[in-house]
């Protein structure tokens, strides 16, 4: 059985058996390559996951730095971990408080924080340099001469400028 295109010149007739043979090829390329593919896409999510608990270890590592901080009424560690004209939230409303007045704040306090706990801490990343955290913080203090036991719950915002973290929004306590 011979076909008038085998005595073209260059023309070679493909054995179905070489088309198996190329289909077989094909499908083991593409399913290398997903494969490759997934297995760089999953190592690289692992790199992201780890980076983002890395930051978020980071942020719970700030946050409590800054309530020891208001506890030992460290005010140069505070004022280093706020961000200039932060947000301040809590009893006495809202505003916007920047490094000097913070400062000043802290030096003649309303409150004595004697003891505190966190617990349940959530940390959200919302960008490479922008992080809210919130959690229950148990708030063992006397204001204004009366000892006071608080249950709350809180969140704080992080900003990170220049590789530097700082809050620029937290609650009173």
């Amino acid at each position: 059985a011979t076909n008038a295109d085998d005595a073209k010149p260059g023309f070679r007739r493909r054995a179905s058996r070489t088309v198996s043979h190329d289909t077989a090829s094909a499908r083991a390329s593409f399913y290398f390559h997903h494969i490759t593919l997934h297995s760089l896409w999953s190592s690289t999510r692992k790199d992201v996951d780890m980076d983002t608990r890395t930051v978020e270890k980071e942020i719970l590592g700030l946050e409590e730095q800054y309530w020891q901080a208001l506890k030992n009424q460290d005010v140069d560690t505070a004022v280093r971990l706020t961000d200039d004209a932060c947000i301040l939230t809590g009893a006495q409303g809202v505003s916007r408080v920047d490094k000097s007045t913070l400062k000043q704040m802290m030096k003649s306090p309303m409150y004595t924080l004697h003891d505190y706990k966190l617990d349940d801490a959530h940390v959200k990343m919302l960008g490479e340099d922008v992080a809210i955290v919130a959690y229950k913080v148990h708030e063992d203090m006397t204001v204004e001469g009366q000892k006071v036991d608080v249950q709350a719950v809180a969140a704080s915002s992080w900003l990170r400028r220049n590789g530097k973290w700082a809050r620029a929004r937290h609650p009173e306590p």
